[in-house]
């Protein structure tokens, strides 16, 4: 049987912050009840904030604006099924766990499938960020559920076109939902792990963070199968992982 509950405790410094921040926001009816009652909800916000509750506060109500702000709604876009000859260039699951129970974004097949370049030359760059929100939506709601901290992601970056690495508005756009994801959700997705990475990739991404900052830990592997795979199951069991990285997971959400 696998555990699904998630196993993390908080310092008392972060149970106190977790109270404070609830009775900050408590009467002003942001967010669900199930978020608000939620300690591992919360304490993202005391973490990312330094335990600066005014700032915490502030941060809560920007991320409730940002998904107002949406052009779909929360419960219209967990509902939106994308057209066939889109979700082709795009696949991730979410689901899986590491050792504590955590959930996982696999996108096995990140390089060699996605092709935002041809999204946005055919117009839909929106339908991408709708799809960029769902998987967001999709993995907070699962870290919510088994109680989590946060979440991890899996992606395979290898086989990427050359091309796609200098198409200046997909750089454009994925930078800009990182900075919006940071800013609205700190703490979602703290461990990215980017395997079977090219050289080129990898430069690449070093030059990208020095222009935004990334509040996850981020550990790339280069294109060793043997020695990347290895690693992932250090830190997250057989079956908390699909096949594609080696794993034998099958309980999971295609998104």
């Amino acid at each position: 049987m696998i555990n699904m509950h998630a196993s993390q405790k908080l310092t008392p410094t972060e149970l106190d912050a977790v109270t404070e921040i609830r009775k900050m926001i408590a009467s002003k009816h942001w967010i669900e009840d199930s978020k608000l009652n939620s300690d591992m909800f919360l304490v993202r916000y005391a973490r990312a904030s330094k335990f600066n509750l005014d700032k915490a506060e502030k941060m809560i109500k920007y991320y409730v604006d940002y998904i107002r702000n949406q052009k779909e709604d929360p419960v219209t876009l967990m509902k939106t099924i994308f057209p066939q000859d889109f979700t082709v260039h795009f696949k991730g699951y979410v689901g899986g766990r590491d050792y504590e129970g955590r959930p996982i974004i696999m996108f096995p097949e990140a390089g060699t499938r996605w092709n935002l370049r041809k999204v946005i030359q055919t117009g839909r760059e929106q339908m991408f960020i709708n799809y960029v929100h769902k998987v967001g939506l999709t993995i907070e709601a699962e870290i919510l559920e088994r109680d989590a901290d946060y979440g991890i992601c899996v992606a395979d970056v290898g086989n990427i076109p050359y091309a796609h690495y200098f198409h200046r508005r997909s750089v454009e756009v994925l930078v800009e939902l990182v900075r919006h994801m940071e800013k609205s959700a700190p703490g979602v997705v703290k461990k990215v792990y980017f395997v079977n990475a090219p050289k080129l990739w990898i430069a690449l991404f070093s030059a990208v963070q020095t222009i935004i900052t990334i509040g996850a830990e981020v550990i790339i592997y280069d294109s060793n199968e043997n020695n990347w795979r290895a690693k992932l199951l250090e830190v997250i069991p057989e079956d908390g992982i699909c096949p594609e990285f080696g794993g034998t997971c099958t309980n999971y959400t295609i998104v």
